[in-house]
């Protein structure tokens, strides 16, 4: 498994809603890269490799959330390792902020980010993207 990681990840400890097969299950995320996700289940919910998952991360602290569509990389009963998929434009700049604001290297970050595959123009699906503070949500990404 750790053959398959490219990206610095960085340690968090943010809610997360795991939304899976019409089940939503609260986590906290243990760290974060640009391309996914380590998150402890609330509840034990176990789920396959390659199944697609949403992800919602909860930025209570700058009333911002993240939204992606995920795939489950490893899945134990309270723990998932995820991939991201998709995420939006407005997502794809906070997750750079957040990690270039928690990592020891941040010009790495930005690196990883123009060498990721969200750079190259990464589309599907739908995903409910909202800010907080704007009390709305619209739908982006849909081809």
């Amino acid at each position: 498994m750790d053959m398959e990681r490219r990206f610095e990840r960085v340690a968090c400890n943010e809610k997360v809603i795991v939304h899976y097969n019409d089940i939503f299950n609260e986590a906290r995320l243990r760290n974060i890269s640009v391309n996914g996700a380590l998150a402890d289940l609330n509840e034990d919910m176990l789920m396959q490799r390659g199944d697609q998952c949403l992800i919602t991360i909860c930025m209570n602290i700058f009333d911002i959330t993240l939204h992606f569509r995920a795939e489950v990389r490893h899945s134990r009963k309270n723990e998932v390792g995820v991939k991201f998929l998709f995420m939006d434009s407005d997502t794809k700049i906070y997750l750079n902020s957040l990690l270039a604001f928690r990592t020891a290297n941040p010009h790495l970050i930005s690196e990883e980010f123009d060498n990721s595959l969200y750079h190259n123009g990464n589309s599907g699906g739908s995903i409910l993207s909202s800010r907080k503070s704007e009390g709305s949500a619209t739908d982006i990404g849909q081809n």
